[in-house]
């Protein structure tokens, strides 16, 4: 008996625009790389995430395979002759992760950090009290091996607390070299950001911050609470959240979880769309509704910022 071919989706998708990476050569952009994909529906290039250097970077695509469409990430790298050259992997998304979400890779090409929000947690494993957190989340590490010239997976990253639904590895932001990670989840509808630091090939928990005490880990019921908009600096060493209710932001030392530092904006945050920021947090880019504000320390040793 002959297998049956796949089944054709119901509704053809768009085909997505061919991802093509270019660079500024000083007084304009010039093509680098180009590339496309091979096969029907495979969606090709839906995402690209480039390392800031920009000297490694993920493609995303979504093939529609054995009646659904999945999730693939394909990896290419610069050579020393600044040629781009695919790294002869895929990783896809197996059925308890869902989905990929993300994807971060560090300045080396080294470090490789995947969201996976749709993951469930079993407890007790191995036992007859097995129980499920269903859809906590996690976070995927990888590590490139020059030997086997692929990314490894080493260490899958849960929340201090998982929750049901929490999502975790929905919203995270990584520092250039991949060895922090600052997540963004919900508990009890409040926004808060678990800091993570790499220690070997594992990922140990910095801090949470959960509202405007900054009292890293605790809570403080009179305090503000915190939006889901924040901003990490390229070294990992500073975290950048707006408070809600009011026009504040603050700037936090991410080896433990508190406040170096707040200040006022022009405007109330509720306008706020996006926050950026550069090396060591020295320069912020304040996008609002309608217009950009940046905002400076007058020096390294400063701890304040003007407009």
């Amino acid at each position: 008996i002959e297998p049956s071919p796949t089944p054709t989706p119901f509704v053809s998708p768009t085909p997505s625009p061919t991802p093509t990476p270019y660079y500024y050569s000083g007084d304009n952009f010039s093509l680098l790389f180009k590339t496309s994909g091979s096969v029907n529906y495979q969606k090709f290039g839906t995402d690209i995430k480039c390392s800031s250097d920009g000297r490694n970077f993920i493609l995303t695509s979504n093939p529609y395979k054995n009646g659904e469409y999945t999730t693939e990430l394909s990896f290419f790298k610069m050579d020393d002759k600044n040629q781009f050259s695919k790294i002869k992997q895929v990783i896809s998304s197996p059925t308890e992760d869902n989905l990929l979400i993300n994807p971060t890779i560090s300045n080396n090409g080294e470090n490789l950090i995947i969201g996976n929000p749709d993951f469930i947690i079993a407890t007790d494993q191995g036992t007859s009290n097995v129980e499920t957190i269903a859809f906590a989340g996690s976070l995927t590490y990888y590590n490139y091996e020059q030997g086997v010239n692929r990314y490894v997976s080493k260490n899958r990253i849960t929340s201090q607390n998982p929750s049901s639904f929490s999502r975790f590895g929905s919203v995270h932001k990584v520092s250039d070299n991949g060895e922090l990670v600052v997540v963004n989840k919900i508990i009890s509808g409040n926004n808060c950001f678990e800091i993570l630091q790499k220690v070997g090939d594992s990922f140990q928990h910095n801090g949470t911050v959960v509202d405007s005490a900054f009292l890293g880990n605790a809570s403080d019921s009179t305090a503000d609470k915190l939006n889901s908009i924040f901003a990490l600096s390229r070294n990992g060493t500073r975290l950048i959240v707006s408070i809600k209710g009011s026009n504040k932001l603050a700037i936090i030392d991410t080896s433990d979880g508190t406040a170096i530092t707040e200040f006022s904006l022009e405007y109330n945050n509720t306008e706020l769309v996006s926050l950026e920021t550069d090396e060591t947090a020295s320069v912020i880019l304040v996008r609002m509704e309608q217009e950009f504000l940046i905002y400076e320390k007058s020096n390294d040793t400063s701890v304040s910022y003007t407009h």
